[in-house]
């Protein structure tokens, strides 16, 4: 045990010795990355991939809340902060489905950005050197998962600014820190354990008088506790279990984006041993090697797997890793100038990582563009003569149009069950020629309200009656698992 916490010891003392410039810079990629990713948002409507379609059609259906949200109270700032004002700008602008999706992949890639420009705010001058754990944080976790925005991307921002609004020694920022860990904790339940880190972070804080740090931490269980009574209370029975399935290691190790990450890490290494350049030059050099993996990669793999469940776990497990250099060597001028492990090493293994986001995230783009065009050219071909849309049942699609069927399972991965929600997402109208539904899925959707014509709907009421009635055919028994149920499959 000793020997891994030495070796802890070096490697956190050999991050937290990096250049101050060094982490400025990579810092700003790092926003300038995430403004990236909120502008190809904005452009290639990737709001739309899996369970994001169904969150964009409630909003176009005009009832976010009643139809979704209201199993969700645990993920209140999700919606406050996302939802809540994509509505209001789709009423007051009167927007089309795909504008719709395009503005809310927007919004949420803005507001994550938004959280890191705080974060330099509050780190820039006197907390430098840890500015570089919320850049790997990103880079190993949210940086990988472009496509599919995730209330834990938000969560995890509210995570380092409540971490860093407690580093900055001053009485009232202290005192935001706990506004900011409500908001970690009410976007994802994994936000739980975030917030057992900031706990334990503020019992290390050596300038916190024992009376304010004893209030802060009454709030932190406050906090908790208001989040356990809800959940067991009934009042947000949605994602019960949540937090167990992220965590399941199994999800991780199949997101092709790890792999290139990993690849290019070792790549990136291995120049930086035997490269006789200049610092800055392998710094360009591990950043290229970081792109180009993915690229290569990307005729072989499925990069959008890493946009769903993967990545989610990927930042459960970040936010758990990062703050452990935070634990052993508070207070910050604690921090040894050590050369136990090689700055430079380090510096060139987080390019190599940058590059590799953004090169995962060039992957997935392409991928997500090539497929949703398949899928939204497929939807909107022909016409019915009752001008209701034709329902394909996907064992037909399958030996009719492959190329759409391998479309579709790509943009939604296991959750075929949205495929007639993108279909109304992808088009100016809410009126696709064609709908493609699972016929192995079974009826779990039939009760849905989302089904029903919602006043003031753009939505058709014939094309949600047709819809309806085609899923309530289907005689396979809906399943859902609870959370006691959930506990006992993974340990048995």
């Amino acid at each position: 045990m000793r020997d891994v916490t030495g070796i802890i010891h070096k490697a956190s003392a050999g991050v937290l010795s990096l250049p101050d410039t060094f982490v400025r810079a990579i810092f700003v990629i790092t926003i300038a990355h995430q403004m990236g990713l909120a502008i190809a948002a904005l452009y290639f409507g990737s709001m739309n991939f899996a369970d994001g379609a169904f969150f964009s059609f409630i909003i176009a259906a005009n009832e976010p809340w009643a139809l979704h949200w209201s199993d969700f109270v645990a993920r209140l700032t999700a919606y406050f902060m996302t939802a809540a004002p994509t509505q209001l700008v789709a009423d007051v602008f009167d927007l089309s489905g795909p504008v719709i999706s395009k503005f809310y992949g927007f919004l949420f890639y803005i507001l994550i950005c938004v959280q890191h420009v705080l974060i330099a705010r509050l780190g820039w001058r006197h907390n430098t050197r840890y500015l570089i754990l919320p850049v790997a944080s990103y880079l190993f976790g949210t940086g990988l998962s472009f496509g599919f925005p995730s209330e834990l991307q938000l969560g995890i921002g509210f995570f380092w600014l409540a971490v860093f609004l407690l580093l900055s020694g001053r009485r009232v920022l202290i005192g935001l820190s706990v506004p900011s860990a409500f908001l970690m904790l009410f976007s994802h339940e994994v936000g739980a354990f975030g917030l057992l880190i900031i706990a334990a972070l503020t019992l290390r804080l050596p300038t916190l008088p024992r009376v304010e740090r004893l209030g802060l931490l009454l709030c932190h269980a406050s906090l908790l506790g208001t989040l356990v009574w809800i959940k067991f209370s009934g009042l947000s029975p949605g994602a019960n279990g949540n937090a167990i399935f992220i965590l399941d290691p199994r999800r991780i190790v199949k997101n092709p984006s790890l792999w290139a990450l990993g690849l290019a890490m070792l790549a990136a290494t291995a120049v930086f041993r035997v490269s006789p350049l200049r610092m800055s030059a392998n710094l360009l050099t591990a950043t290229f090697i970081g792109v180009l993996i993915p690229l290569l990669m990307a005729q072989n793999f499925n990069f959008l797997i890493g946009r769903y469940g993967s990545a989610r776990s990927l930042m459960a497990v970040m936010m758990l890793i990062t703050p452990l250099p935070l634990m052993f060597w508070l207070p910050p001028n604690a921090v040894p100038r050590s050369t136990a492990v090689s700055t430079s090493l380090i510096a060139t293994v987080l390019a190599a990582a940058l590059g590799a986001s953004i090169g995962s995230n060039l992957s997935q783009i392409r991928e997500w563009h090539t497929n949703y065009s398949v899928a939204s050219a497929y939807f909107n071909s022909g016409q019915t003569e009752d001008g209701t849309p034709e329902l394909v049942n996907l064992s037909a699609l399958e030996a009719e149009a492959p190329e759409v069927q391998r479309a579709l399972t790509r943009l939604g991965l296991g959750t075929s069950w949205t495929w007639p929600f993108l279909a109304f997402m992808s088009t100016l109208d809410y009126r696709p020629s064609r709908m493609v539904v699972n016929d192995r899925l079974g009826n779990s959707m039939c009760d849905s309200s989302a089904l029903f014509p919602q006043e003031g709907s753009p939505i058709p009421k014939e094309h949600l009656e047709k819809i309806r009635a085609h899923i309530c055919a289907l005689d396979k028994p809906a399943g859902h698992i609870g959370l006691i149920e959930r506990l006992r499959r993974k340990l048995g």
